[in-house]
């Protein structure tokens, strides 16, 4: 699995182009661009859970998912912009919503481990998964364990 951007034909894959456009044009106050915004909000919301869950070995680079994650995130993104446009959310889309929300709070608990495939070696945490511990002061010998 490689970690990739996430752009707005991920977001139109989810949502009308109509839909998104309708999006735009609403405009931030600010001026920026909110299909931008959205995109890397949603992303890091995703990523801060990934790195809560605690289950993923390296995160990709900055602002980039992992290929499995990005339905997920478009799906918790297209919730976000029916709501803002109000938008009544039809079945299909809430449960799609609400299952994006809830797979990525239980990457968050640590209960879905998010492989870090396609990582360079640059880019991981420089940790190993196993430490080895050796001590020469306790050994199991006939005399302490007797008994056990």
């Amino acid at each position: 699995m490689s970690w990739r951007t996430v752009d707005e034909s991920d977001l139109a894959a989810t949502l009308s182009q109509s839909e998104v456009d309708m999006y735009r044009r609403d405009g931030a106050a600010d001026g920026s661009d909110r299909i931008s915004t959205l995109l890397a909000h949603s992303v890091a919301f995703a990523r801060d859970a990934v790195r809560q869950g605690g289950r993923c070995a390296a995160l990709g680079p900055a602002g980039t998912l992992p290929d499995a994650l990005v339905p997920v995130v478009m799906d918790y993104a297209m919730g976000k912009v029916l709501t803002a446009l109000a938008v009544p959310l039809n079945d299909d889309r809430r449960r799609a919503r609400d299952d994006a929300k809830a797979y990525l709070e239980r990457v968050a608990a640590g209960e879905i481990a998010i492989p870090s495939y396609g990582i360079d070696d640059e880019t991981s945490t420089g940790t190993s998964a196993i430490e080895v511990v050796t001590s020469s002061r306790l050994r199991a010998t006939p005399p302490l364990i007797e008994g056990i």
